[in-house]
């Protein structure tokens, strides 16, 4: 008998780009499903909050802080209910966002 794969992934099957500034306040996904990880872009002098919704409030998920390291992976694997939400304010890091949807735990 032949060994099974399972196909697997803790890296996300989608990704968003999120600018840096107030432009970058957006909603990645509408629904539920896994933030998976956020990559930094360009390093910015403001946090950046991330929501589990589809608006800058609700449950907070993950902060960026000010000033992260340019190629920093925040690796976050949590299921989202509402949605994935980061609130770009003046200054805030671009960002990468990584993330599965569908499914109560985003699988």
């Amino acid at each position: 008998m032949a060994d099974k794969i399972t196909q697997q992934s803790n890296g996300g099957q989608y990704a968003a780009p999120v600018a840096a500034g107030a432009s970058g306040a957006a909603v990645v996904l509408a629904g539920n499903g896994r933030l998976c990880k956020v990559i930094v872009m360009t390093s910015g002098s403001a946090a950046t909050d991330i929501y589990d919704n589809t608006a800058a409030s609700g449950t907070k998920i993950l902060t960026i802080p000010a000033n992260p390291t340019v190629g920093a992976i925040y690796d976050v694997q949590l299921p989202v209910t509402t949605g994935i939400f980061p609130a770009g304010t003046t200054n805030t890091s671009a960002l990468t966002i990584t993330y599965d949807k569908g499914g109560p735990n985003g699988v």
